[in-house]
């Protein structure tokens, strides 16, 4: 049985996902395959098939870049400061 991890590891890398996102979306996916190659093995399907079957299901990444930059797609900044409370002092308030 092939390293689904590592499959899906590779074939998200051009995604450039943070590496929290990335690594969580790469276990769920290869659970994903994992569960699909066992569906379709038991289906009848001989191995190479089975795998090559479940690979197909991560040809399309574009929606998943789609929803994936959706969800991800701003970087988390600090709020912006209220500048009517700002005593005048420049260097103070750096």
């Amino acid at each position: 049985m092939p390293d689904w991890i590592n499959i899906v590891r590779n074939r998200i890398a051009p995604l450039r996902l943070e590496p929290a996102a990335e690594c969580s979306l790469a276990e769920e996916l290869a659970q994903h395959l994992e569960d699909r190659y066992h569906e379709y093995r038991s289906g009848g399907a001989v191995e190479e098939e089975a795998i090559q079957k479940a690979l197909s299901e991560l040809d399309d990444l574009y929606p998943l870049r789609a929803e994936l930059q959706g969800r991800h797609g701003m970087a988390k900044y600090d709020p912006v400061q209220d500048y009517t409370a700002l005593s005048g002092n420049f260097m103070g308030e750096i």
